[in-house]
């Protein structure tokens, strides 16, 4: 079975809409908010499908923003 390609700002979406019924308004927001680092990240990496993420891609990710600044735990 072969998945259908999905762009990040698509994926995004769909996470935040179907997160929307479960969560507060400061926590969607809060999600939003951390998620558009990771699409702007997709985007200087050219990284257009996200079936292609792997571990080694998500660590990749999570030092880029490592270098972004001191992030607590949680927000990693």
């Amino acid at each position: 079975m072969n998945l259908e390609p999905i762009n990040p700002e698509t994926a995004v979406e769909l996470y935040l809409a179907d997160r929307e019924a479960e969560v507060a308004k400061v926590t969607l927001y809060s999600h939003s908010s951390c998620l558009g680092h990771f699409v702007r990240w997709c985007d200087e990496e050219k990284l257009e499908n996200l079936n292609e993420l792997c571990g080694r891609t998500l660590h990749e990710y999570r030092l880029w923003r490592r270098r972004e600044g001191e992030l607590a735990p949680a927000t990693e």
